[in-house]
This record gives C-alpha cells, sequence and structure tokens, in this order.
C-alpha cells in the first residue's frame, strides 16, 4: 500500500512541476537564448542559464519529460523558473 501511495506522490509531484512548467512557458518570450536576461514576472528579471528539456504540454511531461525550455536563474536566486528557447 506504501508503495502505490508514493507512486501517486510521485506523479502528482511530476504533473505540478508540468503545470509550473507550462505556465511559464506561456508568458515568456519564445526567443530566449542561454545567457538572455528574461523575465520571470512580479517585476524580476533572470538570466537563461541552460538549456534543460521540458515540456509545455502537462500530459506530454510525464511521458517525455522533458523538450526544449531553458531555465531561467533570477540574478543572486537559485533557478526556478523555465523560459521556452530553441534548440541550439
Amino acid at each position: 500500500m506504501k508503495v502505490i501511495s508514493q507512486i501517486i506522490q510521485i506523479v502528482f509531484l511530476l504533473s505540478l512541476f508540468g503545470f509550473f512548467c507550462d505556465s511559464i512557458a506561456q508568458i515568456q518570450n519564445s526567443s530566449q537564448n542561454i545567457g538572455d536576461t528574461c523575465d520571470l514576472g512580479n517585476n524580476q528579471n533572470g538570466i537563461c542559464q541552460e538549456l534543460r528539456n521540458c515540456q509545455h504540454s502537462k500530459k506530454l511531461f510525464v511521458e517525455k519529460k522533458f523538450a526544449d525550455i531553458k531555465f531561467c536563474k533570477p540574478q543572486g536566486y537559485i533557478p526556478i523558473a523555465c523560459c521556452p528557447g530553441t534548440s541550439q
């Protein structure tokens, strides 16, 4: 029974992360490059750090894990948001 609840928790967390990525992706400009400043919302800017694989669609997120999105690191903070970007 514990194993089942753990699996449910993991899937739930993955879908939450997928939703987070999805909502940020809709806000961001789709032509970010590494080193570009990107808008993290709430008048905060970040720097696009590196390509990560992320999926815009929540459903595809769990299946394919990640597609092309850059993680942005707010200056002086931990990387917390994703910016969509083109593959390089």
